[in-house]
């Protein structure tokens, strides 16, 4: 099957509370706005865990783990950030890929 030949891994930004938190203003401040503009109320974003692709992250999260039985790297956009060469050391391990401490540097092309 193709998708047990792939190593699968997803980068979120959803555990931090500050970016759902940023997603519920900029989706409500939206809608006021077109409110305010007398837009009519049709097809708008509604803030919700499907609105934001929690709920389809998870059912895609859920088909490659069963379809593949594997572990999926699951890697936290902040935690890399905050402890890149921790992170992309695991991360590293997880996908079968010898880290590098030059992994920790891009050069300009």
């Amino acid at each position: 099957m193709f998708l047990q030949n792939l190593k699968h891994n997803f980068l979120t930004k959803f555990k931090s509370k500050n970016s759902v938190k940023s997603l519920y203003k900029v989706i409500n401040a939206t809608n006021k706005a077109f409110d305010k503009a007398g837009l009519p109320d049709i097809g708008r974003s509604k803030f919700s865990s499907r609105a934001i692709g929690l709920e389809d992250s998870r059912i895609l999260y859920d088909l490659i783990k069963n379809a593949t039985g594997e572990g999926i790297a699951l890697v936290d956009a902040d935690d890399l950030v905050q402890e890149t060469e921790k992170i992309l050391r695991k991360y590293c391990e997880m996908i079968n890929v010898e880290f590098n401490k030059e992994m920790l540097n891009w050069k300009e092309v």
